[in-house]
């Protein structure tokens, strides 16, 4: 296993497909984003055969916004979702 030139030394194939393994216990009332941003890695966004990715958007597709605001970064909240904010690649690494 290589291991990355980043400040952790993560490997770089790191990537928990099992969100219990790494974070400790998962809870069993999490929602679809909590169990997708688990999921996200190193190296990818998340993996090929994630079944929250179509779970997520089917949700994203249904639930009605509830507030929309206008910030430096782009924000929604979702009557599901607690809040989410979406920024940019950059900002996440």
């Amino acid at each position: 296993m290589k291991l990355s030139e980043g400040k952790d030394n993560f490997p770089d194939s790191f990537c928990p497909q099992e969100p219990s393994l790494f974070y400790g216990i998962f809870r069993k009332n999490a929602t679809t984003l909590e169990k997708f941003h688990l999921q996200i890695s190193r190296i990818e966004l998340y993996p090929k055969d994630s079944s929250y990715v179509d779970e997520l958007l089917r949700q994203m597709a249904t639930q009605p916004i509830t507030h929309v605001g206008k910030f430096s970064e782009l924000s929604f909240s979702f009557l599901f979702i607690l809040r989410s904010l979406y920024h940019t690649i950059r900002k996440l690494f």
